[in-house]
């Protein structure tokens, strides 16, 4: 899997929007410029099952909402941190 969509797909999840489920996300990534780089629901599921998101299934198994879990988070600032460290914004 593509780490850059990864963690695109967990900054987008980290913003306070209402339900997200893969088409939002292939929609959002797509904006960005990201669209149609990878199958986003077999990414999602993927960070669900690293404990990175949540998959909520309500009645349609097909079309899960997600959300970011506290894990999902850790890992985005520990990106963040290195990103700015790397940058020259942040001391080592």
């Amino acid at each position: 899997m593509n780490e850059d969509i990864k963690i695109e797909i967990l900054k987008l999840l980290s913003k306070p929007e209402t339900s997200w489920n893969w088409y939002k996300i292939d929609r959002a990534l797509s904006a960005r410029g990201l669209g149609g780089k990878c199958n986003v629901a077999e990414v999602a599921n993927s960070l669900a099952k690293e404990g990175l998101l949540t998959a909520d299934v309500h009645n349609n198994p097909a079309m899960p909402t997600y959300s970011i879990t506290v894990n999902g988070r850790r890992l985005l600032a520990n990106y963040e941190g290195r990103t700015l460290r790397s940058a020259g914004f942040l001391r080592r």
